[in-house]
């Protein structure tokens, strides 16, 4: 019994590694090389099984080492069972290693072409756009999360989780960023509407209004100096309005 006994405590420490790959290729390949285990425990947990059985039925006839013996069967069939778990375990993290760096590539494959398409967006496609950056990112980091809650050893998913978390944040930054550029030209167009209306509507209205009251200079010197000096305000209220006119075309974004 002890040669039994030992092996799959062997084997299962060979088979405790968290490696899990950093890729569907590697990942594979580990598996491939994992399920040549399984045929040894299934073995293994079958022997075990027909030892206790044995032992028992020694015992139970007197001729065998009775209570020690039906111990050590039983610790080799716990054994052995924990072995066979281990590997059945790790087979499934295997699987989901395959999966998540599959939906890995494909999500960080759609995240490259979102940051192709940030430039000329739009600020109500920009919200979108975060929003799909979460969305896309979402369900493939809680499947490489929960695999880390499994086995905090395998480096491959953290390295890969860790890329699309700073994938993620650097889209979120630039829509961020774009938003609030976005942001300010709306406001300085706003402002430079606004800015326009006001100069039209003095043009439009008061210098209308001057030029229809004021076509008539007088006969006398006096009304004549009245009607230069009015005109010569004027003037000067264009100068300051063709000034601001100057400033308002340099705000234009």
């Amino acid at each position: 019994c002890i040669d039994l006994f030992e092996q799959p405590q062997v084997s299962g420490k060979q088979s405790e590694g968290q490696a899990l790959g950093d890729s569907v290729s590697s990942a594979e390949l580990l598996l491939h090389e994992h399920q040549k285990l399984l045929p040894e425990a299934k073995e293994l947990q079958e022997q075990g099984l027909k030892i206790l059985r044995a032992t028992e039925q020694l015992a139970a006839t007197g001729h065998f080492a009775g209570e020690e013996a039906i111990a050590q069967a039983y610790q080799l069939l716990h054994t052995s069972t924990e072995y066979q778990d281990s590997l059945e375990r790790r087979e499934h993290n295997l699987h989901d290693a395959m999966a998540f760096f599959g939906n890995a590539q494909t999500t960080l494959a759609q995240l490259e072409q979102l940051e192709k398409e940030l430039s000329g967006t739009r600020e109500t496609q920009l919200s979108r756009l975060q929003e799909s950056v979460t969305d896309m990112c979402g369900p493939v980091l809680q499947q490489g999360y929960t695999i880390l809650e499994e086995v905090p050893g395998a480096k491959g998913v953290k390295t890969v989780v860790d890329e699309l978390e700073n994938f993620k944040l650097k889209l979120n930054l630039r829509c961020s960023t774009l938003l609030e550029e976005n942001l300010k030209v709306t406001q300085a167009l706003n402002n430079f509407l606004e800015k326009q209306n006001q100069l039209y509507s003095w043009l439009v209205n008061t210098m209308e209004a001057f030029i229809q009251g004021h076509q008539d200079m007088g006969s006398v010197l006096a009304v004549a100096k009245d009607f230069l000096q009015q005109h010569h305000r004027m003037l000067s209220e264009l100068q300051v309005k063709g000034t601001e006119i100057n400033a308002l075309l340099g705000t234009v974004p």
